[in-house]
């Protein structure tokens, strides 16, 4: 026969037990370092991050600091935007809405008036932009590109 107290009183026990177990035993340490070649270590406290890993990941999936494009037999270039230094950044951000402004601002003067000078428009150096933001969008979180789209493949007929 179900004796609803019992039952109570046992679920009663076998809660604080649980709880004296977990107050008693310490919870697992992080370890004083990660593992070799591992960004992140996960245990059963928060992840502990080594962004000097990461940075360097990035940095090697990018293929540097810097985007380098070539227009016209030239060689042209500018920081990644992930590992751009914070000034860059700001001076980008303040040069205003405009691409062509951007575009300068991101180039530099120098590089800017060589690449118009050879029939470079600010919206081509928009399109690499554009091209460096899809990549980033269509990588996972560990670094690696995702698979297509199926929306974006053509299926075949029945």
């Amino acid at each position: 026969m179900f004796d609803p107290q019992a039952f109570v009183l046992a679920v009663l026990v076998a809660l604080s037990a649980r709880a004296l177990i977990t107050r008693c035993i310490p919870p697992e340490q992080p370890p004083e370092h990660p593992p070799e070649g591992s960004p992140v270590t996960k245990a059963k406290t928060p992840a502990t991050f080594d962004l000097d890993a990461i940075v360097e990941q990035r940095r090697e999936a990018v293929g540097g600091d810097d985007i380098v494009f070539t227009f016209k037999g030239e060689t042209f270039s500018f920081p990644h935007p992930l590992l751009a230094p914070d000034e860059w950044k700001e001076e980008v951000a303040e040069a205003g809405v405009g691409d062509v402004d951007q575009v300068r601002a991101m180039l530099g003067e120098d590089q800017y008036d060589r690449f118009h000078a050879l029939g470079g428009q600010a919206g081509f150096v928009m399109l690499i932009v554009q091209q460096v933001q899809q990549s980033l969008r269509d990588e996972m979180a560990d670094g690696r590109p995702t698979r297509p789209s199926t929306s974006s493949r053509r299926r075949p007929r029945r």
